[in-house]
């Protein structure tokens, strides 16, 4: 039996490059675009992954990682374009200092 993933993304275009990629490497997929869908399919069986956006119908993938992670689950947030400019600044003041210790 191969590794489950449940892709929670109201994006088609996005789910099905994810779909496509994660099958190619041998993955059982499956998907969802609501929350309150990926809600109710995480109560019926827990994969081995979960892929899940921030934004989102029914329930918000904020408000659904919480149920998760309050069941004792994780979950995975893929980073988007409008993470770029926080990520770019990050960058920009260079990796953080670890030869001292706090």
């Amino acid at each position: 039996m191969n590794p489950s993933i449940l892709i929670v993304e109201d994006e088609e275009a996005l789910t099905l490059l994810l779909r496509y990629n994660l099958e190619a490497a041998g993955y059982d997929v499956e998907s969802v675009a609501r929350g309150d869908e990926a809600d109710l399919r995480l109560r019926e069986a827990v994969p081995d992954l979960v892929i899940l956006d921030w934004m989102l119908p029914g329930v918000s993938g904020i408000e659904l990682c919480r149920r998760l992670r309050s069941r004792r689950r994780g979950c995975a947030r893929l980073r988007r374009h409008c993470d770029r400019p926080r990520e770019e600044a990050g960058h920009a003041r260079g990796p953080p200092d670890r030869s001292r210790a706090d």
